[in-house]
């Protein structure tokens, strides 16, 4: 049997360490995107006025799109590394991910209180209940679509992955192709994928998965990175510059701003790739660079919070709200903040995070998972599960098998 086939399925060589700086070097790349996508290009108040600066920041707007597809394209790219995933496993994480995320929905629900107290906003009873109760339950009530998408996805993941791998080559090349036509390279029309579902992360998923599994000299090739790196940015810029001229002022529907689309798809997976080959070569590094890639670990483990301080939806009304008053009228004005707001508003994210982090570790996480366990435990055990068990392994019930004819 092939090295590279485990239970029949296609898998990749892990190596012993799961983590390395280039790619979380990607994480925080994604996220800076992120900021500057939410922080300023979500409003059309400041264009139409210049068209350079609608150019520029027309191009920044396609960040959201790419963004998306490189943070999710990074977990993808470990997650297939794993072999015969359990739904244990995706259910601890979900766990984990949880809890961050009502720790972030609290931390914003003060700030609203705070601003409520102080008159600074008004706010009617219903409006405080609802958010109230946003911030006990943030994934069920959708407060942010990524994460709630994610954990959908994680939750599944272990039936796609098993599926995809029994699929083989050359169905899973079909299925692959048959995506990218349908929604990788028709714009502006959905066809059912929205682009802020967990479909959306089973489609990515598919497209990398395959790479993963069955071309990884593709993967490894650095003429291939380049050629598809530069024709992504090259249609993200042709398509703003025409969008600049004919509609000026508008940025909706454009095309890289979707993470589905094929200049999204090749920007991230060109960065991926180059980050693989840069950690291969990286690998025969001295001691004396490791301090810097724990620097650059520990840095990247927080940035998920600018994503979720940005979008909260709350949070993004307030920002944009205050953005108008500072810099309507003027596109320059508009063009200096929007390089200097990211890396401002990342770094205090980024120290926020690092903060919950540490009071994580000497609170909740003094035995991180015990409770999870536990929880899980007492499911298996519960009566509804046994009932459940007994109905999935019962033999007496057959699949049909009809005999299909021409």
């Amino acid at each position: 049997m092939s090295p590279d086939i485990q239970y029949g399925f296609p898998s990749v060589k892990r190596k012993a360490h799961s983590r390395n700086s280039s790619i979380e070097m990607l994480r925080i790349l994604a996220m800076f995107m992120v900021i500057c996508m939410h922080g300023l290009a979500d409003a059309d108040f400041y264009t139409g006025k210049n068209l350079f600066v609608d150019i520029v920041i027309r191009y920044i707007k396609n960040f959201g799109g790419i963004s998306d597809m490189l943070f999710f394209g990074i977990t993808a790219w470990f997650l297939c590394e794993k072999s015969l995933p359990s739904f244990k496993q995706s259910a601890k994480k979900v766990w984990l991910l949880e809890r961050q995320l009502i720790f972030y929905t609290s931390l914003v629900f003060g700030i609203f209180v705070a601003l409520k107290l102080a008159n600074v906003q008004s706010h009617s009873r219903s409006e405080f209940l609802i958010m109230a109760f946003k911030t006990l339950c943030p994934t069920i009530t959708r407060v942010w679509w990524y994460p709630t998408s994610y954990i959908l996805f994680l939750l599944l993941y272990p039936w796609i992955d098993r599926g995809l791998r029994s699929l083989g080559k050359a169905s899973h090349g079909g299925l692959t192709v048959l995506c990218l036509l349908l929604w990788g390279l028709i714009p502006y029309f959905t066809l059912d994928l929205v682009i802020t579902s967990v479909w959306l992360f089973v489609y990515e998923f598919i497209i990398i998965s395959y790479l993963r599994w069955y071309h990884t000299s593709w993967l490894q090739s650095v003429k291939l990175r380049r050629c598809v790196f530069y024709i992504g940015m090259l249609l993200v810029l042709i398509f703003d510059i025409i969008a600049a001229i004919r509609v000026p002022g508008r940025y909706n529907e454009l095309f890289a701003d979707s993470p589905r689309s094929i200049p999204a798809l090749a920007i991230s997976l060109s960065l991926l790739m180059w980050a693989t080959y840069t950690a291969s070569a990286s690998s025969k590094e001295t001691s004396s660079r490791r301090r810097f890639y724990t620097f650059i670990n520990r840095i990247a483990s927080g940035s998920f919070a600018a994503f979720l301080l940005i979008t909260h939806p709350w949070m993004h009304s307030f920002l944009q709200w205050k953005l108008h008053s500072m810099l309507e009228g003027n596109p320059w004005k508009v063009l200096v903040f929007q390089l200097v707001m990211p890396c401002i508003f990342l770094t205090v994210c980024i120290s926020i995070d690092l903060v919950r982090q540490l009071l994580f570790h000497y609170t909740i996480d003094q035995h991180k998972g015990q409770l999870f366990e536990r929880a899980w435990s007492a499911a298996l055990n519960s009566r509804i599960a046994k009932f459940i068990n007994g109905l999935l392994q019962n033999d007496s019930v057959q699949p049909r098998r009809d005999t299909i004819t021409d």
